[in-house]
């Protein structure tokens, strides 16, 4: 028996050598394993090999940022927040009838999104306060914000490098992009047409570049600070403020010169306000002379008529129509609000609305009165409700100290989105509130 031990012992090994090559022509031990669940047909644990402890592991899998939900709020409709490790910047907050776009700045290395380097980045956001994507708009250089608008073409958004001028115009998606290059401008001016819409680009020499259905023309505007332009069919109508008055240019669809301009000499326009009266075509024009601040009414051919009030004197100020009254911020030193009808009577002013408030960043007008987000004195922003019987109410919000901050309407008119720079280091909030 003894001596057949050798012999059974070699046909023993020579039947599990042939068992392991089936098992390795039918695939790898490890992917037995995996075909097996975690326990067996019997209910029996299995139990797999320990893993070598030179094997690196798998990285666990990041949860997705967006879609980000809001949270829920005792004092707003929601609040939302971009968080980022690094610096950000609010720009700007634009809106179209299904969804709200966040422009920010950062150069964030962590947290909601990433970027190589500073770079402008769109977020698009549900009127619920639900962010769904973001789209970083990352170029060569670092880079910053200029401006933007909601336009037919798309959304527009310029940003410099500090070297060149970049207009990014953006699928409402983020399906498409286009990008046109420019020359370094010191500030832009996003003006929508009913058909694409005007570019202006500011620096020693101003330009003038029409965007329409994929086509594009430009022009110079000459030197200035370009105040306002508007559409009037057949041409176009800019005002432009210079040293010693301001200017109003004509340009044809084509962007070709009037011989139609002319200038205003000894006023600077601070405000340029369309109305349509009787059914003809005039402006209010908020302008600064030697002798203070005015409110003057022009006819559609910019000349100015006898309608004209003083407000006193101030360095700057802001006006707004809403349709049926006109809001004045005068700004520092004054500090003062006047509301004012149509034929530039003033209604009311005061001093105190003003009195904790350094900046206006924006002002929204609707039926009834003026929505404005203010940085205030404080470390915080305000959300006034100016109302045309000259009643005041508003909201403060604690936030940090660079700034930066806008609000739209919602459609339904019942409510504000507030986008400022929070109270802790790289955030930004977003707040809903009733209005």
């Amino acid at each position: 028996m003894r001596k057949n031990a050798p012999k059974v012992l070699a046909v023993f090994l020579l039947l599990i050598i042939a068992a392991l090559m089936i098992v390795a022509g039918s695939g790898s031990l490890k992917s037995l394993f995996d075909q097996l669940s975690p326990a067996d047909a019997n209910g029996d644990d299995i139990i797999l090999p320990p893993p070598d402890d030179n094997e690196e592991p798998d990285p666990p899998e990041e949860t997705p940022v967006f879609p980000k939900a809001p949270r829920e709020s005792e004092l707003f409709v929601f609040t939302q927040s971009v968080e980022i490790q690094g610096t950000i910047t609010a720009d700007a907050i634009l809106q179209t009838t299904d969804f709200v776009y966040l422009i920010v700045t950062s150069d964030s290395t962590g947290g909601d999104f990433t970027v190589p380097r500073k770079s402008v980045s769109v977020l698009k956001m549900t009127y619920g306060g639900t962010i769904l994507k973001v789209l970083n708009l990352t170029l060569a250089s670092p880079s910053y914000y200029l401006a933007s608008g909601i336009t037919a073409e798309g959304l527009a958004v310029i940003v410099s490098d500090s070297q060149k001028t970049y207009s990014l115009v953006i699928g409402y998606d983020f399906e498409t992009a286009t990008k046109e290059e420019f020359p370094e401008a010191d500030s832009a001016r996003v003006f929508p047409l009913d058909e694409g819409f005007l570019l202006i680009l500011e620096a020693a020499k101003n330009t003038v570049r029409l965007v329409k259905d994929g086509a594009k023309k430009s022009a110079e505007l000459g030197k200035g600070k370009i105040l306002e332009a508007f559409d009037f069919g057949t041409r176009f109508m800019f005002l432009i403020n210079d040293s010693g008055g301001f200017w109003v240019k004509y340009l044809d669809n084509n962007l070709s010169p009037e011989a139609s301009s002319f200038y205003i000499p000894n006023k600077t326009a601070l405000s340029v306000l369309p109305l349509v009266e009787g059914g003809a075509q005039k402006f209010i024009v908020a302008e600064k002379e030697s002798g203070g601040i005015y409110l003057t009414k022009y006819d559609r051919q910019m000349k100015a008529t006898e309608e004209r009030v003083a407000l006193g004197l101030a360095p700057d100020a802001d006006a707004y129509l809403n349709g049926n009254t006109i809001l004045i911020f005068m700004k520092n030193p004054s500090r003062r609000v006047y509301i004012a009808e149509y034929d530039l009577s003033v209604i009311s002013s005061s001093a105190s609305y003003l009195e904790n408030v350094a900046e206006i960043y924006s002002c929204r007008p609707y039926r009834g009165g003026y929505l404005a987000l203010a940085k205030a004195a404080s470390s915080s922003v305000e959300f006034l409700n100016f109302r045309d019987d000259g009643s005041l109410s508003f909201i403060e919000l604690p936030s940090g100290p660079n700034g930066g901050a806008d609000f739209i309407r919602t459609p339904d008119d019942g409510k504000a989105i507030l986008l400022y720079e929070g109270d802790e280091a790289g955030k930004i909030d977003i707040v809903c509130v009733e209005v």
